[in-house]
């Protein structure tokens, strides 16, 4: 039995060649490059679905612009691991960074807080508003 599995991400530019490589857990390529059905949704963004993945596979799906391999992300696959939300299999994890930024203010006084001290974000929000 193999399931289908669907990968969305950014490579950051638009109007690429996108490729994939599958990979085992030693790193060796699994099988030759996929260089077909990968679709580009628009501003950087690619889509791409697998329809049989192997429920035994474990390793690593690479996406990369075929002109240049360095501009990539990658995806654990864990055939073993796989879940299912309403009949779909779900297993990505993310293993590259590249092409996320952080969204959310920063705030080192709360990040560097010690177990114990007073939080209190309402007050802080609050004063904001006021």
């Amino acid at each position: 039995m193999s399931y289908p599995i669907d990968y969305t991400f950014s490579l950051g530019t638009a109007g690429l060649t996108v490729n994939a490589q599958l990979y085992t857990t030693a790193g060796a390529a699994s099988g030759a490059a996929i260089t077909t059905g990968i679709v580009e949704l628009g501003n950087g963004w690619y889509s791409y679905n697998y329809a049989a993945m192997a429920p035994t596979f474990r390793g690593s799906i690479k996406f990369y612009d075929s002109a240049d391999a360095s501009t990539c992300v990658y995806f654990a696959v864990d055939g073993v691991n796989v879940g299912s939300v309403d009949g779909v299999a779900v297993e990505l994890e993310a293993l590259d960074k590249t092409g996320y930024t952080l969204t959310s203010d920063y705030d080192a006084a709360k990040t560097a807080a010690q177990a114990g001290d007073k939080m209190d974000l309402l007050d802080t929000l609050m004063e904001d508003v006021v």
